[in-house]
């Protein structure tokens, strides 16, 4: 028998448990188990209706679940306990969530050919769908159907083309390269840019008033700020491109000669064609981090290393770091900031200054609380041989090793994106519910 624990205490006892099926938000709790020789969902501790197989599950953070689910060879979507229509497949990774009124989106397979259910609604069918994005209501994706590739953008589908990539959207803009089969250029909100030898990235600020671009133009990296190029090098970072949640300033990691890198941040006006000249320049490390901007767009902070030591610089001011330095997070009030930093054969927690010491932290796991009044990282104790999530640095909600290794079957546990990151995911639904 397998039980789940719950705040170190054991709860119902299962046959097994799919540490892969897991599901958290603030207050809830949805895993699959096994009865018998049938597999069921429990949500809140009340099981599901029973079904043969069951695979990914998300649920939002009102608590809202879907997952997907086999019985008698056909897989469906179930939705607050509804099944949709049924599939041979769902698509492995496409299952997601968006934030507000797009609700769930998943792809799903039948006899070869496939469509995106958005929000209950089944779209087209193709041979191919990729590139699934969900942002304020409004999705998009990307499509193939025989030689030629569409992009779909709330339910419309655009011209053809050779190929599409980097799709990107933003309160309802839309951003992707395409490829006519000799020339790439950006498409944002149907109208195509400059012709360029190949997109490396593509990003749009919040409000989607702004796009900036990397790509390759006649063996130089070119960055362009709505299509206007800012700067030329032969090598430019494409995840090194940031814009600020609210201001649209652009950050940006440039190449600074004779050898080393520093960070650019410049505004998106234009006069008279061209960018404004005003924009600030940090200090030249050896290298720097992807640079991170507060909610409020106020504040920049970045790992940078200098010689053998990593610092964070948080608002142009130089931070303790140590032999590696993770990326920082800022607070939802954008007063606090933390990171995990390396010092020897010891991990460090450093929020706002203050520094609590483990054996082992997951860089990519340290989280605030939405209220912004609590901290949490997943850390270890090498001597009791334990994995734990610290809260504060004082609550330790242990975690045992199958389900690190559970969580890795899921999603990055880390380098990954924040949203992707399973063990940041699973920390910030154990900070959002303590007090």
């Amino acid at each position: 028998m397998q039980y789940v624990a719950i705040d170190g205490e054991r709860r119902a006892a299962y046959h097994g448990i799919a540490g892969h099926s897991i599901a958290l938000s603030p207050g809830h709790l949805a895993f699959a188990a096994r009865l018998g020789a049938h597999w069921t969902v429990v949500y809140d501790g009340k099981p599901s209706d029973s079904w043969d197989a069951i695979g990914a599950l998300v649920m939002t953070r009102s608590g809202e679940l879907a997952y997907a689910a086999e019985r008698d060879r056909g897989w469906y979507v179930v939705i607050d306990g509804h099944p949709g229509p049924r599939f041979d497949a769902i698509v492995a990774g496409t299952l997601q969530v968006g934030h507000d009124a797009a609700g769930f989106a998943y792809v799903g397979e039948s006899a070869g050919r496939v469509t995106a259910v958005i929000g209950g609604k089944q779209g087209p069918t193709f041979d191919g769908i990729g590139q699934l994005v969900l942002d304020g209501g409004h999705h998009a994706y990307a499509a193939r159907r025989a030689l030629e590739a569409y992009v779909i953008v709330d339910g419309v589908t655009g011209p053809p083309w050779s190929a599409v990539s980097k799709l990107a959207l933003a309160n309802g803009h839309v951003a992707y390269a395409a490829s006519d089969g000799t020339d790439w250029r950006v498409i944002v909100d149907g109208e195509p840019g400059p012709t360029v030898d190949r997109v490396s990235e593509i990003v749009l600020s919040k409000d989607g008033a702004h796009h900036a671009w990397i790509a390759s133009v006649a063996a130089q990296d070119v960055l362009a700020l709505d299509d206007v190029p800012i700067i030329a090098a032969p090598k430019l970072r494409a995840r090194g491109v940031v814009f600020s949640p609210r201001a649209s300033s652009l950050a940006y990691v440039e190449p600074a000669l004779p050898r080393g890198e520093r960070v650019v941040v410049v505004g998106p006006t234009v006069d008279n064609g061209t960018h404004r000249t005003e924009h600030t320049e940090g200090a030249v490390f050896d290298e720097v981090g992807t640079p991170t901007f507060s909610p409020d767009g106020q504040r920049l902070a970045y790992a940078a290393v200098r010689g053998k030591t990593w610092l964070m610089i948080v608002d142009g001011v130089e931070h303790a770091g140590g032999t590696h330095v993770g990326d920082p997070v800022f607070s939802a009030d954008s007063r606090h900031v933390a990171y995990v930093a390396r010092r020897g054969n010891r991990s460090v927690a450093v929020i706002d200054d203050r520094e609590h010491r483990f054996d082992l932290a997951f860089e990519d796991s340290i989280v605030f609380s939405a209220d912004a009044k609590r901290w949490a990282v997943v850390a270890g104790d090498l001597e009791r041989e334990r994995m734990f999530i610290s809260v504060d640095g004082r609550t330790e909600i242990p975690l045992r090793t199958v389900d690190i290794y559970s969580a890795a079957t899921q999603s990055p546990i880390t380098l990954g994106p924040p949203k992707d990151n399973v063990l940041r995911r699973w920390a910030q639904a154990e900070v959002d519910r303590s007090r």
